[in-house]
């Protein structure tokens, strides 16, 4: 299981605004070639009217939940096909720009480069361990 924890914070000298973000990530593997995920990020914004700079900052929430399989993993790398889903929190005043509530969703590949050798092969050698041995007379 690992874990990523941040946090940021930019100072606008223009107006004199500090902007601040916080992110959660933690991902969870099981059953050796399956992976769930989450993150959740909240972010001050205060780009998204560049013609109005008087507006205020806004706080956005990002929340992600998801998970992919590997399809192949083999000495040059791996492979997965994986999905998530994303759901915004928002301040009520932007319903008009972004709606209600705005949600999002991907598929995607995830492609990773091969790990060490010793690692990359070890679930086949185990395996193969464990198989009982045949003994014909």
């Amino acid at each position: 299981m690992g874990d990523v924890r941040g946090l940021g914070r930019v100072h606008k000298e223009v107006n004199n605004r500090n902007l601040n973000g916080y992110l959660l990530e933690t991902t969870a593997n099981f059953r050796l070639r399956n992976y769930a995920f989450s993150r959740m990020e909240l972010v001050d914004k205060d780009e998204l009217f560049p013609l109005n700079p008087l507006l205020p900052n806004f706080r956005i929430g990002a929340y992600t939940f998801g998970g992919a399989r590997e399809l192949i993993q083999n000495r040059l790398g791996q492979l997965a096909l994986g999905a998530d889903l994303r759901l915004y929190s928002k301040a009520l005043v932007l319903d008009s720009v972004y709606g209600k509530n705005p949600i999002s969703f991907q598929i995607f590949l995830r492609v990773r480069p091969a790990l060490e050798p010793s690692r990359a092969l070890a679930p086949a050698r185990t395996a193969e361990r464990c198989k009982p041995a045949i003994t014909r007379f």
